[in-house]
């Protein structure tokens, strides 16, 4: 006649749960990133900041990025894109960190070179 479940069944069952829920959210987590255009807009900002803020880039490039993140669903993105588009010279600096900002907490990360 066997027993009911020994204690360490019980545990190896409840490490084998919470392991499978843990890859579940993880795989959710990278799921609900950033989209192909978010990060190339992110990029394109980060490059021009990290360009040294060519003013002769800003409507080319920063502006237009700012813009392609308006439509983006993540909110806190939209918004500090939102802010950058309609920047004064003065603020665009400050603005287009905060985008970055914004990228970097939605798990976006610079390309490396």
């Amino acid at each position: 006649m066997r027993e009911g479940p020994t204690t360490v069944g019980i545990v190896r069952r409840t490490l084998a749960a919470a392991s499978a829920l843990g890859a579940v959210l993880t795989l959710g987590a990278c799921a609900s990133g950033l989209g192909p255009d978010e990060r190339d807009a992110c990029t394109t900002i980060d490059a021009w900041i990290v360009g040294g803020q060519d003013p002769a880039l800003v409507d080319r490039s920063v502006t237009q990025a700012a813009t392609d993140l308006s439509a983006s669903e993540h909110d806190a993105l939209a918004a500090a894109g939102d802010a950058l588009a309609g920047a004064t010279d003065a603020d665009r600096a400050d603005l287009a960190a905060d985008v970055v900002a914004a990228c970097d907490d939605l798990g976006w990360e610079p390309p490396e070179g």
